[in-house]
């Protein structure tokens, strides 16, 4: 069996896990009226809520409580269901500061039910339901909100380094430990720039990733903190804060810094200046739950690899579903992001992430200089005395200087 088959075999594994097609009799309204009316003995109305394979609704009780019905989709397995539910308990338990959705036990004080349905068996869950704004519909994204999306998502790592499930431990294609599956599926993006940019961020991740993988933290990270899954308060609150997250469905057993490395590349979308967007979420991150050097040396690869598998996903459910949008919603303000992010040096951003974590710039900064205070007394000016003293002009090249810039400028006038 060659390497080649068995990474083809994986991905087409990995891509056909996701459910191809809804139900063919969804949950209407009226159903679940009745399903809370006998499952958890609420009178209430329902509201259908947005979900790419779920039936989900908001709840509204006669009392003026709310809640978030789910009926799952008949695939769904039940550990898929009670990994979430028991995920959410925990992080109530361990960090009850966060405003997180919370479980409700039906009326027999079971965490979830299964219904029989015309298109089979079908597990229920409710959730209490949490008030906000999707971060995709707030402008601006200010450096102090961005920043608070990192503590929050700092906050909850930190909770969720003490639980695990089994059903945490699968094969997924949003794992950035296994993006190599996307290699498989190039030949579907039509574009040539675009199809070997992804190929370029691939063979970084390889280079730069793969070998560094069993050295890098790994825990169950909620893994999906896209604009539309992150809620902030109104904007009559002040300051913009995110109040929650929701959908907790892709959970995984997975590289700890992901978590943030998947925050960052939602949260540049549409951003002109990128880097120090992801500088904010990261400073807020570490604050909460400080970042390894390691971590921080992947990161700007780690961005750019979920960034890939975006868009390689895209182009492969295209193919399968034409005429599916709601796969594809953030296809082209990813494709931007990701051309600007490989604009960004690696090395350049990593001394950027450094720097806001309180670091030094350079890893073994440190070391260098207290070698240069030890020796001081040994070491000799590299230019004499009389030249320091001499009126002498000093020429700025560090990566700030306002030198490039008039550079820049005299350019573009010759041109």
């Amino acid at each position: 069996m060659s390497a080649g088959w068995t990474r083809s075999v994986v991905a087409d594994k990995i891509c056909r896990m996701q459910l191809e097609e809804r139900v063919e009799h969804p949950t209407r309204e009226m159903d679940a009226v009745r399903l809370v009316r006998e499952l958890y003995g609420l009178e209430a109305v329902a509201r259908p809520l947005p979900g790419e394979y779920d039936d989900n609704f908001q709840i509204k009780t006669n009392d003026g409580r709310e809640f978030v019905l789910k009926v799952m989709h008949p695939a769904r397995e039940r550990a898929f269901v009670e990994m979430q539910c028991h995920a959410l308990r925990h992080l109530a338990q361990r960090a009850p500061q966060l405003a997180l959705p919370r479980v409700v036990p039906t009326g027999g004080g079971e965490l979830f039910s299964e219904i029989k349905t015309e298109d089979g068996a079908r597990i229920v869950w409710m959730l209490t339901f949490v008030k906000g704004i999707e971060l995709a519909n707030v402008k601006p994204h200010s450096p102090e909100l961005l920043a608070n999306l990192g503590e929050f998502l700092g906050e909850m790592d930190a909770a969720l380094q003490s639980f695990a499930h089994q059903a945490c431990e699968r094969k997924l294609k949003w794992d950035s430990s296994r993006a190599s599956w996307a290699r498989e599926y190039l030949h579907e993006i039509a574009d040539g720039k675009q199809r070997a940019l992804v190929e370029n961020v691939l063979q970084k991740h390889e280079a730069e990733i793969l070998p560094v993988l069993p050295k890098l933290r790994r825990s169950v990270i909620y893994g999906d903190a896209n604009d539309y899954n992150v809620l902030v308060n109104e904007a009559s609150k002040w300051p913009r804060k995110v109040m929650s997250v929701i959908d907790f469905g892709d959970m995984h057993s997975g590289i700890t810094v992901s978590e943030l490395a998947i925050a960052v590349a939602y949260a540049i979308l549409r951003k002109a200046e990128p880097l120090a967007a992801a500088t904010s979420i990261i400073a807020g991150y570490h604050e909460a739950f400080p970042l390894q050097e390691l971590e921080l040396s992947v990161l700007h690869t780690l961005v750019a690899t979920r960034l890939v598998v975006s868009v390689t996903n895209s182009a492969h459910r295209k193919i399968v579903k034409p005429d599916d949008a709601y796969v594809t919603v953030s296809e082209a303000p990813a494709w931007e992001a990701l051309v600007r992010w490989m604009g960004v040096h690696p090395r350049f951003a990593e001394y950027t992430f450094r720097a806001a974590c309180g670091l030094g710039v350079l890893a073994h900064g440190a070391a260098v200089c207290e070698w240069l205070q030890a020796n001081a007394g040994s070491l000799a000016s590299i230019v004499g005395e009389k030249d320091w003293k001499a009126k002498c002009l000093v020429f700025d090249l560090s990566v700030g200087a306002t030198f490039w810039e008039l550079i820049r400028r005299r350019g573009r006038q010759v041109r």
